[in-house]
């Protein structure tokens, strides 16, 4: 946490710098949302579901449990089966394939293999730009495979959740939430300006002192 200060403390800046001279003019209005259709029962069902759900997982049978769960809603609440982002889903299992195996490829082995050899700058550049393509906690399995350079990688795919729209399951997630036209276009308006300035700042901090900086061992 002591390590990860410095980047949090430029981003946060740095944040709320754009947020000034972009929407400094502008005032902000809070509404109230009440949840008319609250269901006691349904909370209590998907909790203890939840809970067995957990048990399962532990005991490494959690494929047996969530044909069950589905099977429960369908029988008892056939609109939560409805209202499910089934699109986010599928889009969080593909970001999540093992990149361990992924990374075992001979291509995709030439291509990170002179990641061992790289500065943090270099480490940081990769992790960051790998990010915009795979999301930013695959790219940390990724590149953690290939190096030790830990500070570097959590620096690079920190910065690198910003920038395009894949690179974070949250922006993906916030922009589905989000109505409004053109709402994808403007987000990359603000996100890559972010991106380029965070990284550039970033990498500048990360390479003042890098043995300082690397002072903790560890590994990611």
């Amino acid at each position: 946490m002591v390590k990860m200060a410095p980047l949090v403390a430029v981003l946060t800046l740095l944040l709320l710098l754009l947020a000034r001279f972009s929407f400094g003019g502008q005032w902000l209005k809070a509404g109230t949302h009440t949840n008319k259709h609250y269901n006691g029962r349904l909370l209590v069902l998907s909790l203890v579901l939840l809970s067995g759900y957990l048990v399962a997982f532990e005991f490494k049978c959690a494929i047996y449990t969530l044909p069950v769960i589905v099977l429960v809603y369908a029988m008892l609440y056939k609109h939560v089966l409805k209202k499910v982002d089934w699109p986010v889903i599928l889009i969080f299992v593909l970001m999540f394939v093992d990149f361990s195996l992924i990374s075992e490829l001979a291509p995709v082995a030439r291509f990170m293999g002179r990641l061992g050899q790289m500065s943090t700058g270099g480490v940081f550049v990769y992790a960051t730009l790998i990010s915009q393509v795979i999301s930013n906690v695959p790219a940390a399995v990724l590149v953690s495979r290939f190096s030790d350079n830990w500070l570097a990688i959590a620096y690079g795919v920190n910065v690198g959740g910003n920038g395009t729209v894949i690179a974070s399951l949250a922006n993906l997630i916030a922009l589905r939430m989000t109505e409004g036209k053109g709402m994808w276009l403007r987000f990359h308006k603000y996100s890559l300006v972010y991106l380029s300035a965070s990284a550039c700042l970033i990498y500048l901090l990360l390479c003042s002192h890098p043995t300082q900086w690397l002072s903790i061992p560890g590994r990611l």
